[in-house]
């Protein structure tokens, strides 16, 4: 994770001067917090900006009140921090942020030392959306620096403002479907590698691409070869399945995993400590029936390239088979996790989409 650059005094240098923007355009939006008398225009601006993306899914003014008003109740959702730009009294765009700070930015970032000059606390951006027709406007830049304002209100102006790529807000997207890092653009500023006017704007605000992500996609029904399928363990393991659960590696249990819709996992025990696990969830939401994601798989590393994570696999296509389950989605970052994908690419999964992750 990187800052963007900066003005002097602070906060993120925001910059957008391609052809066709004017200053007027800008003057004449006005950013606010947002209020529940915006939802059906900003359901509209949704759908417009996001509706026919991967991993997004359509709104309507009841999803809207259960995953925005009820969901996000209490701490977990700040309307001051969901800003939305009006044109006319219109909504016509929104961007969501928050606030790191404590413990979990220590957890996120463990190298910022508040003694040692870094950061007490951290603004972060996780979605921007602008609608088509009011695109190249400077809206976009002007939802920005409203979000950086009221985060400098919220807690003291001039702090950094990153890129939230890391998914740690249940707020959009598929919240009743895996949240996993980086999963699709469901949430963090995940953009289509093939989408040059979203690349454009965020580089030209200060942002840039920090890696590249691979949406994989296998049908389980479909039989595979049988002698890549077939794998004699060197370790003597127990695979055991379990729902909402999540074994803690290294330890002999493990804890209830707190998430709304039930996920399933399947758990590797040697010498009855717990040495792999892949969870995965059904997605409860949307048009697609019988769809699954993969959240987690990980394997302790000295037990890696012994069939663990083969095992585990097996056993959750199995289930999924039997169960009629059409697709399973998982996503990768080829430049960290390169055996990952080769393991993916064994047992069927191929790419269905690629995605740009900008920090």
């Amino acid at each position: 994770m990187q800052n963007s650059p900066s003005r002097e005094g602070g906060g993120p240098l925001i910059r957008d001067s391609r052809p066709g923007d004017s200053e007027t355009d800008r003057a004449q939006c006005e950013c606010v917090a947002y209020r529940t008398s915006m939802r059906e225009g900003l359901v509209a601006v949704w759908n417009d900006a996001f509706g026919s993306r991967r991993n997004f899914l359509p709104m309507d003014i009841d999803r809207w009140k259960d995953r925005i008003e009820l969901a996000n109740q209490g701490d977990a959702f700040e309307p001051e921090l969901f800003r939305v730009a009006l044109v006319d009294g219109s909504p016509v765009g929104f961007v969501h942020g928050g606030i790191w700070e404590g413990e979990f930015l220590t957890s996120l970032v463990p190298d910022n030392d508040p003694s040692a000059g870094g950061f007490g606390a951290m603004g972060h951006l996780s979605l921007i959306g602008v609608a088509t027709t009011h695109r190249r406007r400077r809206i976009g830049s002007a939802l920005l620096d409203s979000l950086r304002d009221t985060i400098g209100v919220l807690r003291e102006p001039g702090l950094p403002l990153v890129v939230d790529g890391r998914v740690f807000n249940a707020f959009y997207g598929n919240f009743f479907a895996p949240r996993p890092p980086l999963w699709g653009t469901t949430e963090g500023v995940a953009v289509a590698a093939d989408d040059d006017a979203s690349r454009a704007f965020l580089e030209n605000v200060g942002f840039k691409v920090d890696q590249i992500a691979q949406s994989l996609v296998t049908d389980p029904r479909i039989p595979r070869d049988a002698t890549r399928q077939a794998y004699e363990p060197e370790l003597d393991i127990e695979v055991v399945e379990d729902d909402d659960y999540q074994a803690i590696l290294g330890s002999q249990g493990g804890t209830s995993f707190p998430y709304p819709n039930q996920s399933h996992s399947w758990v590797a025990i040697h010498d009855r400590v717990q040495i792999g696990y892949l969870i995965a969830f059904p997605f409860e939401e949307g048009p697609e029936e019988k769809r699954w994601g993969i959240y987690s798989l990980e394997v302790e590393p000295k037990h890696r390239g012994r069939g663990v994570a083969r095992r585990l696999m097996s056993r959750a296509m199995e289930f999924w088979r039997e169960r009629g389950v059409t697709e399973v989605e998982a996503l990768v970052l080829p430049d960290e996790s390169p055996g990952a994908g080769r393991l993916y690419a064994s047992a069927g999964f191929e790419s269905a989409a690629e995605w740009l992750i900008f920090a």
